[in-house]
């Protein structure tokens, strides 16, 4: 059983160059063929996630903990920030985003790295509010 870190589009990468198939160019994917024909587990270092169902948040996820950053809490009454170790707290019931500021600090680094990056590629613009 691979428990690495993939995004679903990466399984989709992997499984197209198992059968020979071109990987389209503009699919922000990778595939880890080699390591699954191996029996490997490898996979990314850290996922974001998004959630713009009832609130918009965005969330990094690494092989231990969650930070979920909450932009709008819709009818929730979420923080801004909350960091949880998944590992240790899979019901994520202990917020420890006050408590390990280093750890929540530098997930928003990965965060606001993963925009920036997202952006470059994307091609376009950060719109500006009219002055």
């Amino acid at each position: 059983m691979d428990t690495a870190l993939h995004y679903q589009f990466d399984i989709a990468a992997t499984a197209l160059e198992m059968t020979g198939a071109a990987v389209p160019e503009t699919w922000d994917v990778r595939s880890f063929r080699d390591a699954f024909r191996h029996g490997e587990e490898e996979g990314r270092s850290s996922l974001v996630i998004s959630n713009c169902a009832w609130s918009c948040q965005r969330s990094v996820r690494s092989a231990d903990y969650l930070l979920i950053r909450t932009y709008h809490s819709g009818l929730k009454n979420y923080p801004p920030l909350m960091l949880f170790n998944i590992k240790d707290d899979p019901r994520e019931l202990c917020d420890l985003a006050d408590r390990e500021a280093g750890l929540t600090a530098k997930s928003l680094t990965m965060l606001d790295e993963w925009h920036a990056a997202e952006m470059a590629r994307s091609g376009r613009t950060p719109q500006t509010p009219c002055g």
